[in-house]
């Protein structure tokens, strides 16, 4: 597959037009990078950059949870089938956290408007699918 094309003679490629209410791509295209998703996720990497990596956990399937030396945590559950209702060692302090795909930490640091998780350090308990946390709240 290949990306959207017109369909004169040359199948030139089709301009990228972009939902000015959105901002997501239309007429074919896929932006993934103007998701926010992706953009959440590129915000937690920013915040984990060059803090090593700790606390792995995995159920050896499709579950895995990792930390980024006290910087952030994430966890990620793969599998449809089970939901992933466990207690791991994320490194982190105990606080409130909130899952910055879901939401965001408000400017004051008081609230967050997505999903929020409170850690007891070392240890957190969860049950999510999928779950990247870094700034802590409150």
């Amino acid at each position: 597959m290949g990306p959207p094309h017109t369909n004169d003679v040359n199948w030139s490629v089709s301009d990228v037009r972009v939902n000015a209410t959105s901002g997501q791509c239309v007429g074919g295209w896929v932006c993934e990078h103007r998701w926010s998703v992706v953009k959440a996720l590129v915000s937690w990497r920013q915040v984990a950059a060059g803090a090593p990596l700790r606390h792995w956990w995995d159920d050896g399937h499709r579950q895995m949870a990792f930390s980024r030396a006290g910087r952030a945590f994430i966890a990620f559950n793969d599998d449809p089938s089970m939901t992933m209702d466990t207690e791991v060692d994320t490194g982190l302090t105990a606080g409130i956290y909130c899952d910055v795909v879901s939401g965001h930490v408000d400017q004051d640091l008081t609230r967050c408007t997505g999903r929020s998780v409170t850690g007891y350090y070392p240890a957190l308990q969860f049950s999510f699918h999928f779950i990247p946390i870094c700034i802590p709240f409150l």
